[in-house]
């Protein structure tokens, strides 16, 4: 048996994938993967990024419908302020109540 050469034993050393490439195609493959790896941040930023949008989003709508539920409780109150003045009005937990019984208009 002839012992192992000296490019035999460096091509041990190395990792299975590349240890068959010219020194020039594991260059290629180390860039591939550092671009990899760069398109794969790309991605995960955009993805951040696409998920503080919603975040936004959600917060606008949030205000947006408690905002719209304090325009309609103010209706609601001058409706009542409304009603009031020509006939009695209270208001329930189903809602506003008008007495039909007409009271007399204060002229001032």
């Amino acid at each position: 048996m002839t012992p192992p050469s000296n490019r035999h034993a460096v091509n041990a050393e190395q990792p299975p994938s590349s240890r068959n490439l010219p020194p020039n195609r594991r260059k290629w493959r180390h860039s591939s993967k550092t671009a990899q790896r760069a398109q794969a941040e790309a991605a995960t930023a955009e993805a951040e990024a696409r998920a503080q949008k919603a975040r936004d989003a959600q917060q606008a709508a949030e205000q947006s419908a408690q905002q719209a539920a304090q325009q309609i409780e103010q209706a609601r109150e001058r409706l009542k302020q409304q009603l009031n003045q020509v006939l009695q009005t209270t208001e329930t937990a189903r809602g506003l109540i008008v007495n039909h019984v007409r009271r007399p208009l204060r002229l001032q």
